[in-house]
């Protein structure tokens, strides 16, 4: 006997390796040393072959004995313990426990969990377990073993002696272990008796997993039958035939008939025409491949009022895929269905607003927009006629301003309606009203004489901004008026809030339109007027040119004559600037760059030198300076340009002047003037210049709040000034 708390497992070969006999042992007996015991009617323990003979009929009286626990009217874990003490009291142990298979949370070992005990005790009660009484963890293999099929004879962990477990399986599944204790560690366990116990086991498997069906299949139906009677809809099962086989108190309810009426009826004689015809044909019904067929109908309901349905129906299948029956299952959509109209035509209404706020808003001519709002006016309330009137405040009318389907000579019959009568109308009805023929009225107001199919008003909507009446819109037929309803009504309101949008934007386009047209005939006006000063100063500065240039030829004295051309070179510089503003776009403006080249390439043939002077004007940018400040930077090129001709290049074939004008970013301008002539004398370089065309140059510079730096260059002078540019105007 293995000692106490240590672990016997047997080979995998357990079938022959329990049986401690062969096929021709000689019978020695069970247990030998051991316990012996006989119970009643079972006989008692001999050798041989008798004795084999006996063990297989008291196995098969195990066997039947189990059966018929299971077949009688024992119920509950009363069965199970019953079936215990049969084969404990057989076999001659003392105790047999049935034990579910279970793991452990987290590591997914398998352990027992004893769900029903038998225990040979003189009291012969059974005892019913609703719960685990112990959980004993499996030693390593055995679980493995048992799920294989094969019994073990071994000892448990903790246990009080040896134990045999038989494998209980519920179809393909080991669901749990038969153990038998309470016998020596010598006993010896027969293949007859491993066979017999495991036979007795799988009667327990499939008792146990037939009782557990029937439970699952019986709990089904009631939840199922639950479900059906509390359905707000009425639902049928049929026979592939169409016949009735269940029907739900709602369907009773809507065939009008009783639940005994109706089982067994074929489903077209039973139900109203009016549903009974829009029933799926046979042809239609659901078969394997479309399983579920549904069909909206329309039935007049018990109110009188038309209502929507929609029925289901479902295949039900049998094991071998056949249609055995079907589920018919009707839905009242009548509310899903008033919702989609309702949406449907609340979209069309938001289309419509849309298509028409796109349309008017391409418009932005008064009379073009009014006819595309009348046109879409009439598209969209479906509508042969409509006029838009508009508010004359002089005359305190709503006139007809642009119409859309009315015909030339029924125009002149258009009532002018009186802003008082309209706005009593808007205050007594609203903003959209259904309004009566008024054409005979308003015939008789303004004695018109109406054609012979005058147009008739339907309804009208009238145009607010800012709570002020600017118009109306008003939709005409030219048959027997027709009502409109709310929701046309509504349509022909959002359009007018859309007609009055567009005419106020048509309004303020118009008025910004010829504002815009007044404001360029008045700029092209001054602009004529301020290029043609500019010429005519242009014009007075080249004739008092001129006029030193005649007097500058009478003089003899050279030096005279020399201050005469400085002058005139002067004024020549000063009619230049004019002559650029009135032949450039810009009539206050001028091009720096553009100005500084023709200043320096007039100056060069004025002085006609014999040398060639070459002149290189460089800006990073189209620089643009204001009147005020172009002049004085001319003036001061001028004299920077006529000093370097008169003196810098003396003796020489050819020469460079080379002149630099850049923006700073704090509205700044740099000029960098430089030649390649003979250069000054250190002192005049560091001391103020006396000459008047230098002392020019730095009274031009302080008006332009600049500074001026002259300095020798390598070879030539240099001279650098940063002034103001003015105004700061840069024209691209």
């Amino acid at each position: 006997m293995p000692d106490r708390g240590k672990t016997v497992s047997v080979p995998l070969e357990l079938d022959a390796s329990l049986a401690c006999e062969t096929a021709g042992d000689s019978g020695d007996e069970v247990g030998r040393g051991g316990r012996q015991r006989a119970p009643d009617g079972f006989p008692p323990r001999g050798t041989g072959r008798r004795r084999t003979a006996g063990i297989l009929q008291l196995y098969m009286e195990i066997l039947g004995d189990t059966a018929a626990i299971f077949s009688g009217s024992v119920a509950g874990d009363a069965r199970i313990h019953a079936f215990l003490r049969r084969p404990g009291r057989a076999t001659g142990v003392s105790r047999v426990c049935l034990a579910g298979v279970a793991r452990k949370p987290g590591t997914g070992e398998v352990c027992l969990r004893i769900q029903c005990e038998w225990a040979d005790e003189p009291v012969g009660s059974p005892k019913e377990e609703g719960r685990c009484i112990s959980c004993r963890d499996l030693p390593p293999g055995w679980a493995e073993r048992l799920a294989a099929g094969l019994a073990i004879h071994g000892s448990l962990p903790a246990s009080s002696g040896p134990v045999l477990m038989v494998p209980v399986f519920c179809g393909s599944k080991l669901r749990g272990v038969l153990e038998f204790r309470g016998y020596t560690g010598r006993r010896r366990w027969r293949r007859s008796e491993i066979s017999a116990l495991k036979a007795a086991a799988g009667i327990l498997g499939s008792v146990v997993r037939d009782s557990r069906s029937c439970e699952a299949l019986h709990t089904a139906e009631t939840c199922y039958r639950t479900i059906v009677e509390d359905l707000t809809d009425p639902l049928c099962r049929l026979s592939p035939d169409g016949t009735i086989t269940y029907a739900n108190d709602l369907f009773c309810a809507l065939c009008s008939r009783e639940r005994g009426g109706v089982i067994g009826m074929p489903v077209q004689d039973v139900l109203p025409p009016g549903i009974a015809e829009n029933l799926s044909v046979p042809g239609d019904l659901p078969r394997t491949t479309n399983p579920i067929v549904t069909h909206e109908f329309r039935f007049p309901g018990a109110d009188g009022d038309e209502r929507w349905y929609l029925s289901v129906w479902r295949a039900i299948f049998d094991n071998g895929g056949a249609v055995c029956g079907y589920q018919v299952i009707g839905h009242d959509i009548t509310a899903q269905k008033t919702r989609e109209q309702m949406l449907h035509e609340e979209m069309q209404r938001t289309s419509a607003l849309l298509r028409i706020a796109a349309r008017l808003n391409g418009n932005v001519e008064l009379d073009a927009m009014l006819d595309a709002l009348c046109e879409e006016t009439a598209r969209v309330l479906r509508v042969p006629a409509v006029v838009i009137f508009l508010y004359e405040h002089h005359r305190d009318l709503l006139v007809p301003a642009r119409s859309f389907g009315v015909p030339e000579e029924a125009r002149e019959s258009l009532p002018f309606i009186p802003r008082t009568i309209y706005e009593r109308e808007v205050g007594r009805q609203g903003p959209v009203f259904a309004i009566p023929d008024l054409v005979p009225r308003m015939n008789k107001i303004f004695r018109k004489r109406a054609p012979e199919k005058p147009p008739r008003t339907l309804a009208s909507a009238a145009i607010f901004h800012k709570q002020t009446l600017i118009g109306a819109l008003n939709v005409m037929t030219f048959d027997a008026p027709r009502s409109f309803s709310l929701e046309d009504l509504a349509l022909l309101n959002g359009i007018a809030d859309q007609a009055a949008l567009a005419i106020v934007n048509a309004r303020l386009f118009e008025e910004r339109t010829a504002y815009e047209r007044r404001l360029q005939a008045l700029f092209e006006e001054k602009t004529a007027l301020l290029k043609e000063v500019h010429h005519r100063v242009k014009n007075n500065l080249q004739v008092i040119s001129s006029l030193l240039s005649l007097q500058g030829r009478l003089i003899e004295n050279a030096e005279t004559r020399e201050c005469i051309r400085e002058s005139e070179n002067r004024v020549k510089s000063l009619a230049l600037v004019y002559e650029s503003l009135y032949r450039s776009e810009s009539i206050v403006a001028v091009d720096i760059g553009a100005y500084t080249r023709r200043l320096a390439n007039d100056l060069i043939r004025s002085y006609a030198l014999p040398a060639h002077v070459s002149v290189a004007v460089e800006t990073a940018e189209t620089i643009i300076l204001p009147v005020d400040a172009a002049i004085p930077l001319g003036l001061i090129l001028n004299e920077l340009v006529s000093n370097s001709l008169k003196h810098g290049f003396a003796g020489r074939h050819e020469g460079v002047i080379a002149i630099r004008i850049a923006r700073l970013p704090d509205r700044q301008l740099t000029v960098e003037y430089r030649d390649d002539g003979v250069g000054r004398p250190p002192d005049v370089v560091t001391r103020l210049p006396a000459t008047l065309g230098l002392q020019l140059v730095r009274i031009l510079v302080e008006q332009l709040d600049g500074t001026v730096a002259f300095r020798q260059g390598e070879p030539g002078t240099v001279v650098e000034i940063t002034v103001s540019d003015g105004a700061g105007e840069e024209v691209a």
